[in-house]
């Protein structure tokens, strides 16, 4: 039995108790990220997860930290283009010990200027091994180019010039308006006491309390744009990011898309995995996969490769996604799909952190949460004919991005791209 709840303070309360474990898992979700900031605002919703971290009136840092440790269990948090999430796993026993501290953390942040000036060099050092990291810094340059007027296109950490700018006021101000109750979900899975949660709830998140209990967030039409960019790194491996045209969370062809992933390059199996690195040894990397947000989405393809291997591993992509496009499906790469994805959905549902995860996602972008008969039956519905017809329609030359990061060319990387946009 689920309990779906709006609150006295517009806090919405999801719970699904499961009296035969001994854990409980538990999580605000904020609608804060990107999305919710302006240009200048760049990284503040992921530099405020730091900060809850720094203490509040009753706690300082190291007390937080021991506090969590003395737990046994797991509090940690994590910010992604539309929200922040605050979380832990601990004992039944030891549970509404941790709702306090994580409430607290909250409700209560001190966000002292001595605290400020401390993380901007730590997130500022984050950003500098974010940049390190090709893949990551392929994948943010791509959502740039696929997103250049839209929240999108903005790193989740933000950029060192933004960081930098960082004020207190500027802070205080922004986790008032957003960090308030009708902006926030909780929820919750496990062995624990509703009645008495709630009551906690209620009592102690007075201090900012939203209007409207998660009010729909409205930012327009967002437009894709086609278009490329290299950036030159001494690496060992040349590493590209394609992005085609994808589909937001709540469509209806959102599990077909998934069947077309694990077909083309989501699993061990896939098409791209056993063609190009399995057969051909071109790519040690190599996999797709749907990015779906709120409002829209894409399709992300990456692969890394040696400088000499690049053109004949597009071309092999190439002809795969052809192929695909053709009808070539067998009924086994469709019956791997499709029982893949199934059971991926049922075992993602086997432990009180799976519930409480899956409710919250499923809240977030659905205002509803939707049953395991539901999904299975969505993907009982997927047929070869609708992969297909999906994959017609998002792997073309249409709306097409491709980043590369590496000891390439700009030369080179518009010959990849250009491929891309002529042949499919």
């Amino acid at each position: 039995m689920i309990t779906t709840k709006i609150l006295k303070n517009n806090m919405t309360f999801l719970g699904h108790q499961i009296k035969d474990v001994r854990s409980v898992s538990f999580s605000f979700w904020i609608r804060s990220g990107v999305i919710t900031e302006s240009e200048v605002e760049n990284g503040v919703s992921h530099f405020l997860e730091h900060m809850l971290f720094k203490g509040t009136a009753k706690l300082n840092s190291k007390e937080i930290a021991h506090a969590s440790d003395l737990l046994g269990g797991n509090i940690n948090a994590y910010t992604t283009k539309e929200h922040v999430c605050l979380y832990g796993k601990v004992l039944d026993e030891d549970f509404m010990e941790a709702l306090s501290i994580l409430s607290d953390m909250l409700n209560a942040p001190l966000i002292s200027e001595e605290e400020i000036e401390k993380e901007k060099k730590v997130v500022l050092d984050e950003i500098a091994m974010y940049n390190d990291t090709p893949e990551e810094l392929g994948y943010d340059i791509l959502c740039k180019i696929l997103f250049p007027e839209s929240h999108y296109g903005m790193p989740i950490l933000g950029e060192k010039e933004t960081v930098t700018q960082f004020q207190r006021e500027q802070l205080v101000d922004y986790y008032r308006e957003h960090f308030n109750t009708g902006e926030i979900i909780f929820s919750i899975a496990g062995n624990y006491d509703e009645a008495e949660t709630i009551e906690y709830l209620e009592k102690n998140f007075t201090n900012y309390i939203g209007e409207v209990a998660f009010p729909d967030m409205n930012f327009g039409a967002i437009e894709m744009q086609s278009g490329y960019k290299y950036v030159d790194k001494e690496l060992e491996q040349i590493h590209v990011h394609v992005g085609f045209k994808g589909l937001q969370f709540n469509d209806k062809d959102s599990y077909p898309l998934m069947a077309l992933n694990n077909i083309l390059g989501g699993t061990s199996s896939s098409r791209l995995f056993q063609k190009v690195r399995e057969d051909h040894g071109l790519a040690y990397s190599i996999d797709t996969q749907p990015v779906f947000h709120e409002d829209i989405g894409f399709f992300n393809l990456y692969f890394s490769s040696s400088q000499g291997e690049v053109e004949e591993t597009v071309m092999h992509i190439i002809d795969e996604i052809k192929l695909i496009k053709s009808g070539d499906i067998t009924d086994d790469e469709y019956k791997v799909a499709i029982s893949n994805l199934k059971v991926n959905y049922l075992m993602g549902l086997e432990t009180s952190e799976d519930h409480m995860n899956f409710m919250g996602k499923s809240y977030y972008y659905l205002k509803r949460i939707i049953t395991n008969e539901e999904i299975v039956e969505e993907i009982d519905q997927i047929t070869k004919e609708r992969v297909l017809a999906l994959a017609k329609r998002i792997l073309t030359g249409d709306i097409l991005a491709v980043s590369v990061v590496g000891p390439l060319s700009e030369e080179r990387t518009k010959k990849i791209y250009d491929a891309f946009r002529e042949e499919l």
